[in-house]
């Protein structure tokens, strides 16, 4: 990173407390002797809600950094053992309130959304939608996580990225998928108010911008989707009802002890198994974390963190309360 002039680095993911407090503490002891500032994440709450703020040119830029509520998620200052910023936290618009007052722009750099997906879910647009009605055209929403390309929109003159994708994510299971290899970067003129997009793709372990064609359509379409309401919750509705039978069932079964063996198909049965067997290991190998509550601990993943919820809920309310609405309906 030292050799790539990289100034900042933001540490707000759901990766970063892995292996716990003391591996993060070393992170940031890192970056800091390489001369790399960071920021979204840290021991204490105060720390991990602390903004950056870049002076440069006469300008005072805030930059802040979030991410969904996933394990090491830093929710509440009173109960506090070092994590990461959190999207829905009420200190977090209030961040954004306080530096709009004392600086030229207002950046958000969030880490959130459904895994390898096209299109944001419409609850992350509202959420996004909110923040821009409080930025303007005083700053920008840049977001990551889905690992994949998603669209982007002006809304109240405030830029809103959904999903810069994978700038360089290098596996060799995936060096032939073309959507996990390829990204946007984005640049942003704060004086002069301009932002653009630059498209890139790995191949052959080599980065490089990327003008094809076919990347621009995939952009220009992801883009038309994020405008249209009607085909975002169609395709939203889809990846929920996906989900719901491949993962968040049986997550949801696990713990209550509903799964009924004859109900499954032959390899659906192959995966339960895998996924014990797994379980059971990560019972023995990470038992500290774990212990025996591992299917609970799942639960409360799927619980908390905002996208799982939304799928969840967006399934269900489908299936069932669409049912007696229209039922309701029927009988006036």
């Amino acid at each position: 990173m030292k050799k790539l002039n990289v100034n900042y680095a933001a540490l707000a993911n759901n990766h970063i407390m892995d292996y716990g407090l003391a591996s993060l503490i070393n992170t940031k002891r890192i970056l800091d002797e390489n001369g790399i500032e960071s920021f979204g994440a840290g021991k204490t709450y105060s720390e991990a809600y602390k903004p950056l703020i870049i002076s440069k040119d006469n300008e005072k830029i805030c930059i802040i950094n979030a991410c969904q509520a996933e394990f090491g998620v830093v929710k509440n200052e009173y109960v506090c053992v070092g994590g990461y910023a959190w999207i829905n936290a009420s200190v977090l618009k209030q961040r954004i309130k306080e530096n709009l007052t004392v600086c030229d722009k207002v950046i958000l750099f969030l880490h959130a959304g459904m895994e390898e997906q096209i299109i944001p879910l419409p609850e992350w647009k509202s959420i996004y939608h909110e923040f821009a009605g409080m930025i303007g055209h005083r700053g920008a929403i840049i977001a990551t996580h889905p690992h994949i390309v998603q669209g982007y929109e002006i809304y109240n003159a405030t830029p809103i990225f959904y999903s810069l994708g994978n700038f360089s994510f290098y596996k060799e299971e995936l060096k032939d998928n073309i959507e996990w290899n390829r990204g946007l970067v984005v640049l942003y003129d704060t004086l002069m108010n301009e932002i653009k997009e630059i498209p890139v793709s790995t191949k052959d372990k080599l980065l490089d911008i990327d003008d094809s064609n076919d990347f621009k359509k995939d952009i220009e379409y992801r883009c038309s989707l994020v405008k249209n309401d009607d085909r975002l919750n169609e395709i939203a509705d889809k990846i929920a009802e996906i989900s719901w039978n491949d993962f968040y069932k049986s997550y949801y079964q696990s713990v209550t002890k509903t799964r009924n063996i004859e109900s499954y198909s032959g390899w659906k049965l192959i995966k339960i198994l895998i996924k014990k067997f797994l379980n059971k290991l990560f019972r023995t190998n990470f038992n500290i974390v774990f212990g025996e509550d591992f299917d609970e601990t799942m639960l409360l993943h799927n619980i908390q963190i905002e996208s799982h919820r939304f799928c969840v809920e967006r399934y269900l309310y489908n299936k069932y309360m669409k049912r007696i609405v229209f039922a309701e309906g029927a009988e006036r």
